[in-house]
């Protein structure tokens, strides 16, 4: 609800109560929230008016005079008028301003007879509702309006024509009925909303995008795009590959010589130009931890023996700016099998997870 929609059902009501005004009946005489009905046009419709005379003599509860106007609580067998009309509309125009029911706002721990009894004192200044409205944009002229229309004095309460008046002034420039401007708040929220889910779904791929370069940086791409589809990955034996590790000599003695920055600037560095090189072969990046590299071929995509020839040519690569060896039976499938590439020993090593291995320097391809 906005300003122009509140505003419309107030003008609904005032429109009924002039009707009712100007009607034999005179008067409404039992006007409050409860006797006003909202149609499928979003429309008010006034009821239960009328037959005021057997209504003066039913059994009325405290809560019942909640919307009556001072004097008729004072006696509840007055006769009924134009005036009280007037205090009753000011009420429930209460209501539809602050979104809440009649006296909610200052019914914090007081019963109807309380709110009632407060009512009916000749106080200097009256107990009335507390407007808060509950929208903005609301014209202050009808916050000022509706205190005059709950005046402890019935001779001081404007006329409903002139209600209308003041009404008409305070949205002159507003000439569509409520249906309308309901209408094109559907559609402001409409387009709103399909911009929002058009910005919202750029957002989402992007962080898709993100979420898939992650997993791919965690997972081979085969088993990632299965994993993502659901699919599961049974576990698989693999007769040959080659594995490749890496190692910065003294890294110890290095970080401890240097800034936290200035390791992590050096392992940046040194690993974004692995990254560069590995992407021309046939090579998985496993992981990196620290200064330890780890890459492997023929896994999770075989490639027959292929997969050394990949390891070493990438090796090579790298070898132009770091020295890196090879286990002995690299050294076999490069020198017997493959073939084309020059090797020499290098003594035995203590491998991490193998333990001490024969190894051997990677000198590179036999020229022609």
């Amino acid at each position: 609800m906005d300003a122009f929609f509140i505003f419309s059902l107030i003008r609904d009501i005032c429109e009924g109560l002039s009707y009712i005004h100007k009607s034999p009946l005179q008067f409404h005489g039992n006007l409050k929230s409860s006797t006003c009905l909202i149609n499928d046009r979003w429309q008010i419709k006034l009821t239960s008016f009328g037959l005021t005379s057997l209504r003066r003599y039913s059994t009325q509860k405290a809560e019942d005079f909640l919307w009556s106007a001072p004097e008729i609580i004072r006696d509840p067998y007055m006769e009924r008028n134009q005036a009280t009309d007037i205090y009753s509309f000011a009420i429930v125009c209460s209501e539809i301003i602050n979104l809440q029911p009649a006296w909610q706002l200052v019914n914090k721990e007081r019963s109807a007879a309380d709110i009632i009894m407060r009512v009916k004192r000749r106080d200097p200044r009256p107990f009335r509702p507390v407007l808060e409205p509950a929208v903005r944009g609301l014209n202050p002229s009808l916050l000022t309006l509706i205190q005059d229309c709950w005046h402890e004095n019935p001779h001081q309460r404007p006329k409903i024509e002139i209600i209308k008046t003041v009404l008409k002034a305070i949205v002159k420039n507003r000439k569509q009925n409520l249906m309308d401007h309901v209408f094109n708040i559907l559609e402001q929220y409409a387009s709103t909303l399909e911009a929002e889910v058009e910005e919202r779904t750029k957002e989402l791929v992007e962080e898709k995008r993100k979420s898939d370069l992650l997993l791919y940086r965690m997972l081979p791409k085969q088993v990632a795009d299965k994993l993502k589809i659901g699919e599961s990955v049974p576990p698989e034996s693999f007769e040959s590959v080659t594995l490749f590790f890496s190692d910065v000599v003294s890294f110890t003695t290095i970080a401890g010589k240097g800034t936290p920055l200035q390791v992590v600037t050096l392992l940046n560095d040194l690993y974004t130009l692995f990254d560069g090189i590995i992407a021309d072969y046939d090579v998985y990046k496993v992981e990196t931890i620290g200064d330890g590299y780890l890459c492997a071929s023929g896994v999770p995509k075989r490639n027959g023996h292929g997969h050394v020839k990949h390891i070493a040519d990438m090796s090579l690569a790298l070898i132009k700016t770091n020295q890196i060896h090879i286990s002995a039976d690299a050294n076999h499938l490069l020198t017997q099998i493959i073939g084309g590439y020059i090797t020499q020993a290098r003594g035995e090593q203590l491998i991490k997870g193998k333990g001490v291995m024969k190894t051997y320097w990677l000198i590179g391809p036999i020229k022609s």
